[in-house]
């Protein structure tokens, strides 16, 4: 099964975020990180670390 259907997303959708020509939204993020079996909490604590700036 591919993360775009275990997320509940389109495939070209996926694909825009991991070229990043697309940000995504919230409910997106939500939905990878659900696909992932990743807390979105994790998820934001990590992008916090790598990039502080944000």
């Amino acid at each position: 099964m591919t993360l775009a259907t275990k997320a509940g997303l389109h495939l070209n959708a996926v694909g825009h975020l991991e070229r990043g020509q697309r940000s995504p939204t919230l409910p997106t993020v939500f939905a990878l990180c659900r696909a992932l079996e990743i807390p979105v909490a994790k998820f934001f604590a990590a992008l916090e670390k790598q990039h502080p700036e944000l």
